[in-house]
């Protein structure tokens, strides 16, 4: 489970962790109910049994997840995401163990299906060594850059991934190679490394401090400032008016941000490149810059 919720939560105190799904790295206060136990096993089991499937009847421990209203970062703010960590770590179908499709249907397509009919669980050497079989057998026939990587968000807050993917990567000598970085964020990247010779010398606005925030083509209250590592937004948003501070986003759309500042009628401007003010000089004056 994303939150490692782990064999240590066997008392009903409340246990905090730090939800690791995104940059904001909220921290969540976890409750679990004693009173409810799987009919089969619980999150207590030893390994051979968390391997087993989940029986579609089996009853899941109750789980109370919620913001930890004491963490000095998040301040007891968490998404949708962390609510829902136990949906992901209670799921019926959720990968516990490799598994290899077997047969094949029509067309010579592989049947699709789980347990007898088209899926057969595998040690991990076995999965390893499948995957080190193929991956050289599709190099040699169709060469290299046949191979493509995708890596999503979480490997970067994994330290197992973290160590290891950049070598494994290295070793298939594909330039097919891309993650959530290069869909979303590539931009900052390569302007930190023209600016200050790292791509990771990322430079973070002080959101809590500042008097005047400009945005540029950004939606912060749904990604929570992705790179800023901001949970809870649109608080801090607010805490900026609070001490009478000014938001300005400069946006193709009006996004989730924009709408949320139009409907708080507070010192916030929201410049839209459909507007015709755009196209006069007092937009220079929302830029706050004097004409």
């Amino acid at each position: 489970m994303a939150a490692n919720v782990s064999a240590a939560m066997s008392a009903s105190a409340p246990h905090f962790r730090s939800c690791n799904l995104c940059e904001a790295i909220c921290g969540i206060e976890i409750t679990v109910d004693e009173t409810v136990h799987s009919s089969s096993r619980t999150i207590d089991s030893p390994p051979s049994d968390r391997n087993k499937p989940l029986p579609a009847n089996a009853h899941k421990p109750l789980l109370t997840i919620r913001g930890d209203a004491d963490d000095p970062f998040s301040r007891g703010y968490i998404c949708p995401k962390a609510v829902a960590l136990q949906d992901f770590h209670f799921d019926p179908d959720r990968l516990r163990y490799p598994v290899r499709q077997t047969g094949k249907g029509e067309g010579g397509k592989r049947r699709q299906g789980d347990g007898e009919t088209g899926w057969e669980r595998i040690t991990w050497e076995e999965a390893f060594d499948e995957v080190a079989k193929n991956l050289g057998r599709i190099n040699s026939k169709y060469g290299r850059n046949s191979i493509g990587a995708y890596l999503g968000n979480p490997n970067v807050h994994n330290y197992g991934a973290m160590l290891f993917a950049p070598g494994f990567l290295r070793s298939l000598h594909t330039r097919n190679k891309f993650s959530a970085t290069s869909v979303d964020q590539l931009a900052h990247h390569v302007s930190a490394y023209v600016m200050f010779g790292h791509q990771l010398l990322l430079p973070v606005p002080d959101l809590d401090r500042t008097s005047y925030f400009l945005m540029l083509g950004a939606n912060p209250v749904v990604s929570n400032g992705s790179l800023m590592t901001a949970p809870g937004f649109p608080n801090r948003l607010k805490a900026l008016r609070q001490r009478g501070g000014k938001v300005v986003l400069i946006d193709p759309r009006r996004n989730e941000t924009a709408r949320r500042r139009y409907r708080s009628r507070a010192r916030e401007k929201v410049l839209d490149f459909k507007t015709p003010e755009l196209r006069t000089s007092r937009s220079a004056s929302w830029l706050g810059v004097d004409r």
